[in-house]
C-alpha cells in the first residue's frame, strides 16, 4: 500500500475543509475543530501526567497514577464529545453558517439616544438600579435530599446602568455594572458588562470585565471578553421585535462565551415581589453548550427588564425585588 506523504495529506484535508466552508457548513465544522482542540489539550495533559508519574519511586504508586491519569484523559474526551454535540445542537438551531455579525460604529445610536428611545424589553436608562434575590438550595448542604426543606438566599445581585461609558470596537457602550454578593454582604463577583443599541432597536452585548472573589480577595477574571479582541464579537442580548422561536447568539468568544437566547413565548405569566408579568410577559431560554445540561428561562416584563429568572436545572430562582428609578 502506497503511503501519502504527510504534506499532501494536509492539503488534502484542507482542500476538504474549505469544500466544506464553500457548502455553508461552518458552524459545524467549527464545532468539530473544537473538539480536536479539547483533546488536544487532553492528551497534552495526559502525557505530562505520564511524565510525572515515572517521578514516583513506588511501582504501586506509578501504576496507580498510570491508571489516574488514563482514567482522566478518557472522561475528558468524553466530555469533548458531549461539548462537540452540544455546539452541533446550537448549529442546527441557528444554521449552519459561519458568525461574523456586522458591528460597524455607524451602525449603532449613542447611549444618549438609546436612553431617548429604548427597547421596550430591556431599557437602558443611566441611573436605573435593578434588585434581585437568588434563591435555592445550598449545594453543601448535606442535611438536606435535593428539593427538600424551604429554599434559602443564596445572593443578591444589584445591576445599575451607570452614566459611563466605554468605546469597543468604534461603538460607545453603555456600561451597565452586576454586583454579586453573599447574604452576608461580601462580594462574590463584580462586572462591568457593555451594550449598545443597534439603529434597528435591538440590544447588543459587547463583552464584560469579571471580576470573581473568594475571602474578600480577587481570584480570577474568568468569563470576561471584549468584541473586537481575541476572536470575540458581540451578540444580540435583545432583539428589537422578539417573536416565539427566535433564536440569536448572545456573544460569542469561542470556548469561553458562547451563549444563545431562544424566544419561547410573549404570554409568560409569573410574578415577584415588585413586578407581575399579567401573562404579557417575553420569555427567553438561555443556552450555553458549553454547560450542555444548564437550563435557564428568564421572564422580561415591559418598561422593566429581567424581572425572574428559573434555573430549571438547580431549582434556583432569581427574583426582582427592587426597582430603584432615576432621579
Amino acid at each position: 500500500m502506497k503511503t501519502i506523504p504527510a504534506g499532501r495529506l494536509l492539503l488534502a484535508v484542507a482542500a476538504l475543509i474549505t469544500a466544506n466552508v464553500a457548502w455553508g457548513q461552518a458552524c459545524t465544522l467549527a464545532s468539530h475543530f473544537m473538539e480536536v482542540a479539547c483533546k488536544s489539550e487532553a492528551r497534552e495533559d495526559f502525557w505530562i501526567g505520564y511524565a510525572n508519574c515515572k517521578n514516583l519511586s513506588n511501582n504501586a504508586d506509578v501504576r496507580d497514577c498510570y491508571a489516574e491519569t488514563t482514567d482522566e484523559r478518557n472522561e475528558t474526551f468524553e466530555e469533548c464529545g458531549e461539548l462537540e454535540e452540544s455546539r452541533n445542537e446550537v448549529c442546527e438551531l441557528l444554521g449552519d453558517g459561519p458568525y461574523d455579525p456586522d458591528f460597524a460604529p455607524e451602525n449603532f445610536l449613542s447611549p444618549e439616544e438609546a436612553a431617548d428611545n429604548p427597547n421596550p424589553w430591556l431599557p437602558l436608562i443611566p441611573g436605573t438600579t435593578l434588585v434581585y434575590e437568588v434563591t435555592g438550595f445550598p449545594e453543601d448542604d448535606e442535611e438536606k435530599g435535593e428539593g427538600e426543606g424551604e429554599p434559602e438566599l443564596l445572593e443578591i445581585i444589584t445591576v445599575t446602568v451607570t452614566d459611563e461609558t466605554r468605546e469597543i470596537a468604534g461603538v460607545e457602550t453603555f456600561v451597565v455594572t452586576d454586583i454579586v454578593m453573599d447574604p452576608e454582604g461580601e462580594v462574590i463577583e463584580d462586572t462591568d458588562d457593555y451594550y449598545a443599541m443597534h439603529v434597528d432597536g435591538s440590544v447588543w452585548y459587547f463583552g464584560e470585565i469579571a471580576q470573581n472573589f473568594e475571602d474578600g480577595f480577587l481570584t480570577d477574571i474568568e468569563g470576561s471578553f471584549i468584541a473586537g479582541e481575541d476572536d470575540a464579537k458581540p451578540g444580540i442580548i435583545m432583539l428589537a421585535d422578539p417573536q416565539p422561536g427566535d433564536a440569536y447568539r448572545q456573544e460569542f468568544l469561542l470556548d469561553d462565551a458562547e451563549d444563545v437566547g431562544q424566544v419561547l413565548s410573549l404570554t409568560g405569566d409569573e410574578s415577584t415581589e415588585v413586578a407581575d408579568c399579567e401573562g404579557a410577559c417575553l420569555v427567553i431560554k438561555d443556552l450555553n453548550p458549553l454547560e450542555p445540561d444548564a437550563d435557564e428561562d428568564k421572564y422580561y416584563k415591559a418598561g422593566i427588564g429581567v424581572i425572574l429568572e428559573v434555573d430549571n436545572e438547580d431549582d434556583e430562582r432569581v427574583e426582582l425585588v427592587e426597582i430603584i428609578n432615576p432621579e
